[in-house]
């Protein structure tokens, strides 16, 4: 029989996720993801191989754990678009400062590793993946509901423009956000893109990633 993890793995890779985020792959040693999730060397080796194999788990475990709630509301929003803006909201707006000045895990990886570690890089790429069809889901939604007229409504296309712009978002607003400006900017541009705001999506939404 297997001997039983002698650790909550769910704290372990949220203490592995915060150390990762705040100082990057490079830059986090396995000294301080040690000590951030307190187990000794020998249960880190042993349960996640090394420092590569517990950003892999720790890459996955916030993809679940944050993303999951956003595709939720892509998918499964009764007004689509106010499911897209309430993304937008939860993601960049509706956060603490120090949250917001981390950026996305996601788009660190991506930023940081393309060079040095593609295929790390990839593994969040697919991740980040899975929100751009998120985005293509609610926008097709979107269109069978009469939300979204455009005569040359394309969901593929204009999902990548939507993630290109929150891609984008998540790092001009790291340092400065004024929660009212952007929540005028999101909604100018999906009214550029043809989709229709009722007054439900130009409000802040209510549930919070936390």
């Amino acid at each position: 029989m297997a001997r039983p993890l002698a650790y909550n793995s769910s704290k372990v890779l949220s203490a592995a996720v915060e150390t990762f985020w705040r100082h990057g792959y490079s830059a986090s040693s396995v000294a301080q993801l040690l000590e951030a999730t307190q187990l000794n060397r020998g249960s880190l080796y042993n349960s996640f191989g090394d420092k590569r194999g517990l950003y892999i788990a720790a890459l996955d475990f916030y993809y679940q754990r944050f993303t999951g709630v956003v595709l939720q509301l892509l998918k499964h929003s009764p007004d689509p678009v106010a499911g897209i803006l309430a993304v937008f909201e939860m993601t960049m707006i509706d956060l603490p400062d120090e949250h917001r000045r981390k950026g996305c895990l996601l788009v660190n990886s991506v930023a940081e590793l393309s060079d040095t570690d593609t295929d790390l890089a990839q593994r969040a790429l697919v991740h980040l993946s899975n929100v751009q069809d998120g985005f293509a889901q609610a926008l097709v939604r979107a269109r069978e509901q009469g939300l979204w007229t455009h005569p040359q409504a394309n969901p593929q296309f204009a999902a990548d423009l939507l993630f290109q712009y929150m891609t984008g978002l998540r790092i001009s607003t790291r340092f400065d956000a004024d929660p009212e400006a952007l929540r005028e900017k999101l909604r100018h541009t999906l009214q550029m893109l043809g989709l229709t705001l009722n007054t439900a999506a130009s409000q802040p939404p209510q549930r919070k990633i936390q």
